[in-house]
């Protein structure tokens, strides 16, 4: 409306509606803090010269630009390319845990399972999710497909070919994970690094291997080639997993089971992993009854668990492990040992020659052989608890074999 005409039915005591923006009219006291009186003596929050209010809607009519809002719930996207989180409050320290949970998803394509991925990290609260056939590319931003309590890095996978693959690996905002981008490869395969306290450094790697490259060995070389970058001076220990689309080994017995689909390429990641001190610990079928999804440690140890969940793709499971974040030392119970030196041989004789002469003049048709045994069993055992004596000793806390002095 006019401003002339806006004045004038301003000044009267009509009230009347805005055609804009459908509200009626307000008197000038509705947005003054003079006539608002407050019951507590906090003081005021802002004191901006620059936030103004409006109090006429003649603003309805406004088409200048607009500032920007002060709070928006939209969460900022993550670059995916290096992250370095740290313990909120905790002066850059890493987080304390005394055990990690880790999922090893094979997604076949992340964007339609959004949902079911909400539900599963839900229900499981996983600390490390290392996934596999993500089928995006740079146009979806990790923010919107994980909660934003995950930091995420990814490696898509290359559109302009047949193969949709593509990993990722993401980490609570409470680990301090960094993007190892020195120990990548071409292959699809991506590298990060998280401290845990009162931990050695974790170096986990997502690797997915496509079918569709037959028998060659080229992929798992340039995995070779990353592990290979992994200095072993630090005894860092190194978490390696994803699907290999291996069926043919018999992880149990390192071998690899006969009339396999990848016999050479079974039988060079047996030797992949033996020269890295690596051992898979996945041992149920992941996709029918094959074993494709896998977890590979040069800590095997400190694994405390494995079970499978429910899958989010034809592969049938999720491998679900339970990692320690340190050596748990087992305490022996103290136990009780013979002093065979000091032994009173002549009165064990003296009870076994007894027993002898029990049983001969018993008929021996009368006793089974388990029950003649358990008698001589037991007769052994009463004599040697009585004329030998004995002493409780723990476990020595030095193998006699190493010393200082040797």
């Amino acid at each position: 409306m006019d401003l002339s005409v806006y004045e004038a039915l301003a000044n009267c005591s009509v009230s009347w509606i805005c055609i804009k923006c459908g509200l009626p009219n307000f008197t000038d006291s509705f947005f003054s803090t003079s006539n608002v009186t407050v019951s507590n003596s906090y003081s005021i929050l802002s004191t901006d010269s620059d936030l103004e209010t409006n109090t006429s809607h003649a603003s309805c009519n406004s088409s200048g630009p607009k500032s920007p809002p002060l709070a928006a719930s939209s969460p900022r996207a993550t670059s995916g390319v290096h992250i370095n989180r740290t313990t909120p409050g905790n002066n850059n320290r890493p987080a304390k845990r005394s055990n990690l949970k880790v999922l090893v998803i094979n997604f076949q394509g992340i964007t339609g399972k959004i949902s079911e991925l909400a539900c599963c990290i839900d229900t499981n609260n996983p600390d490390v999710i290392i996934g596999t056939e993500t089928h995006v590319d740079c146009s979806i931003n990790s923010s919107e497909l994980f909660p934003p309590q995950y930091q995420i890095v990814r490696k898509d996978s290359d559109f302009g070919s047949a193969v949709r693959g593509g990993v990722l690996i993401a980490v609570k905002n409470d680990l301090i994970a960094t993007h190892r981008i020195d120990l990548d490869s071409n292959c699809e395969v991506v590298w990060i690094s998280i401290s845990v306290q009162g931990m050695k450094q974790i170096i986990v790697g997502a690797f997915y291997r496509s079918h569709q490259f037959g028998n060659t060995t080229e992929y798992l070389d340039q995995l070779r080639d990353s592990l290979s970058k992994i200095k072993r001076s630090n005894r860092s220990h190194i978490w390696l997993a994803g699907d290999f689309n291996l069926p043919g080994v018999d992880w149990d017995s390192q071998s690899v089971t006969p009339n396999s689909q990848y016999v050479g390429l079974s039988k060079h990641m047996l030797e992949i992993a033996a020269d890295f001190g690596l051992e898979q610990m996945v041992t149920k079928p992941t996709r029918g009854k094959n074993i494709l999804d896998l977890f590979f440690t040069n800590n095997p140890t400190l694994v405390e668990r494995f079970s499978l969940i429910p899958g989010l793709s034809d592969h049938d499971g999720i491998p679900m492990i339970i990692v320690s974040s340190k050596p748990k030392v087992i305490k022996t119970k103290p136990r009780k040992v013979f002093l065979y030196q000091k032994a009173d041989v002549s009165a064990i004789r003296n009870d076994l020659k007894q027993f002898s002469d029990t049983l001969t003049s018993s008929d021996p048709s009368s006793c089974s052989v388990s029950d003649l045994w358990a008698d001589f069993e037991k007769a052994v055992k009463n004599s040697m608890d009585s004329h030998i004596p004995t002493r409780m000793v723990s476990k020595r806390n030095l193998t006699p074999w190493i010393g200082r002095n040797k």
